[in-house]
């Protein structure tokens, strides 16, 4: 297997992750204690470390919340793949093509939940 090939598998599979996790809105408020906040980030720092290592992405934010309350906002790796200035949490990111399916889904069915009309309104 090629390292192109690698890395669309591992895409893939991100992708997959986030829509999984996404997907399934909270009925409840659930509380997050510090030690699931540190399980949390601790996960998400091992699996981007692996992106990173990999050369799947440069860099990247991630940004976790539930129930409007922050539970990780992190920045890792480069702006590119020439390493000369690191991600910030301040950056702003370009919709490629798999983002816009995958956070325009979520977001729309985060509007349908909640009663509006997002996904019925013409574009």
């Amino acid at each position: 297997m090629t390292t192109i090939e690698k890395k669309i598998i591992l895409s893939r599979k991100i992708i997959s992750l986030f829509l999984l996790l996404t997907a399934f809105p909270s009925f409840a408020q659930i509380e997050v204690t510090r030690e699931e906040k540190t399980t949390l980030e601790n996960a998400v720092d091992s699996l981007m470390g692996i992106l990173l290592d990999s050369a799947a992405a440069p860099g990247m934010q991630v940004y976790v919340s539930l129930d409007n309350e922050v539970l990780l906002h992190k920045a890792y790796g480069y702006q590119t793949y020439k390493a000369e200035k690191k991600v910030s949490l301040s950056n702003v990111y370009d919709l490629a093509s798999v983002t816009k399916i995958a956070a325009s889904t979520v977001a729309l069915m985060k509007l349908h939940e909640k009663g509006k009309e997002g996904i019925y309104v013409e574009i």
